[in-house]
């Protein structure tokens, strides 16, 4: 998706917690990389890292971070569901938020957020990443209609 937007022209910085795979989506093409992700509460977080300079916003922010477990909800330890809920829905909407006041003052620029079919189905035994996804895509929809005015 990123080596498409960016032939396409976008402006785009990218965070990952993978370098080398990191590294290899960048290429040769003109786009930042932030290595590093949200997956632990004590990682400094991306929207931390990411200043758009003035006058050149990033066009596009594409998020997807997620981690799932699978099993029963009684087996998991509290610290798996906070974890869950920090990574796939928490770190998104902070950092959606952060770069929307951006975009919203350059008057420009676009958020995909990548979710999950267990948002909108019943996924056996992932109750937790399901809740979160289906929670991330309550926040796509408001956002859709009105966060460019209340941003």
């Amino acid at each position: 998706m990123a080596r498409g937007l960016a032939q396409d022209g976008w402006r785009l910085v990218l965070n990952g917690r993978d370098t080398t795979r990191l590294k290899r989506c960048r290429g040769g093409h003109p786009r930042r990389g932030i290595p590093g992700g949200s997956h632990s509460r004590g990682s400094r977080p991306p929207a931390g890292r990411l200043r758009p300079q003035p006058g050149r916003p990033g066009n596009v922010l594409v998020t997807g971070a997620g981690i799932g477990w699978a099993g029963q909800v009684s087996d998991m330890t509290g610290s798996a569901v906070n974890e869950i809920v920090h990574v796939d829905l928490l770190s998104t909407v902070r950092l959606v938020r952060h770069l929307l006041l951006y975009m919203v003052g350059a008057g420009s620029g676009r958020v995909v957020l990548i979710g999950s079919v267990a948002g909108v189905l019943d996924v056996r035994s992932e109750a937790v990443y399901s809740a979160a996804k289906a929670a991330l895509a309550a926040v796509a929809d408001v956002c859709d209609t009105n966060c460019t005015a209340s941003a």
